[in-house]
């Protein structure tokens, strides 16, 4: 995939950035929310590693609860639990989700080879299960993705495989090819000097441009805005602003769409950690509680 050996140690270099992002090992994180991936405590994998291990977290157990105007306090029958190894690898995800009239859950699973990449993921949803294999290159980036779901007459199964293409020492870009070795996908990612994220682009040659991704941090390199812009099917942007208070924890996040503000969150904290997360909706003003519970190693 990679021809040219005088490159190795520069996409080694990427592959640890690459990975940092996805599992949550950058320094950009210096409190225990996640948010370089934007809506915070919705997107994997939802709490900052290093602040999981250092803390001897095990497991992050969540209630949900809601709010409406004029009305008390309603408990959900929703929960969620997050699951980390001892290294603050995040591992497992159940989730059991009140539908109103129905109970609907999410399983997922994950396994690490010995230098802490992602070899299976596996996924229960009320889809079925999927199932989802990496294999890597020398350099540590992942060069295969094999992705199937056993249905009940037939196997749907795909393969994808990625090659690189580096530009300086800070643009990567990962071409997405078919089995028929032709490529389908190009994602550009551009990282500062500190190895943050600071530019994502996703094209389709099919499609054209489908999404684009923007990070603007502080003088203590902590996120204080994520722009996404998507072009398909139909053109959004939204953007997630963050506020900090003064011993660096975050405490809000307000979400806007096509510059309307959309949510307003804030963070409460105890003893160090994060004891609930109040979400409230700008357009319903519905009062969304999320209180946390912890189990340690």
């Amino acid at each position: 995939m990679l021809r040219h050996k005088n490159n190795w140690g520069r996409l080694r270099i990427f592959a640890v950035i690459f990975w940092g992002i996805l599992l949550g090992l950058t320094s950009v994180q210096a409190q225990q929310v996640y948010v370089l991936n934007g809506h915070a405590l919705y997107e994997e994998p939802f709490f900052d590693s290093a602040f999981i291990a250092e803390n001897h977290i095990k497991q992050v157990t969540a209630r949900v609860s809601y709010k409406d105007d004029n009305r008390p306090v309603k408990r959900l029958r929703t929960y969620w639990q997050f699951e980390y190894d001892q290294q603050g690898t995040f591992i497992r995800e159940n989730k059991i989700l009140d539908r109103g009239s129905w109970l609907d859950s999410l399983n997922v699973a994950l396994k690490f080879n010995k230098v802490n990449q992602i070899v299976h993921r596996r996924e229960r949803n009320s889809f079925g299960i999927h199932y989802y294999a990496f294999e890597y290159n020398a350099e540590g980036l992942p060069f295969r993705e094999v992705y199937s779901r056993p249905a009940v007459m037939e196997l749907d199964s795909r393969s994808v495989f990625f090659n690189y293409q580096q530009f300086g020492d800070t643009i990567l870009k990962k071409i997405h090819v078919n089995k028929l070795e032709l490529p389908f996908k190009e994602e550009l990612f551009k990282y500062n000097d500190l190895g943050n994220p600071v530019e994502y682009t996703e094209k389709r040659h099919i499609t054209g441009l489908t999404e684009h991704r923007f990070w603007k941090y502080n003088e203590q390199d902590q996120l204080v805005e994520l722009t996404i812009e998507k072009y398909k099917p139909t053109s959004k942007t939204t953007v997630y602003r963050y506020i900090y208070n003064d011993s660096g924890r975050l405490e809000v996040e307000n979400i806007f769409e096509n510059e309307e503000q959309t949510e307003h969150n804030e963070f409460v904290y105890k003893n160090g950690m994060l004891d609930a997360f109040l979400s409230r909706d700008e357009v319903t003003h519905r009062i969304t509680i999320i209180e946390f519970a912890y189990e340690y190693y």
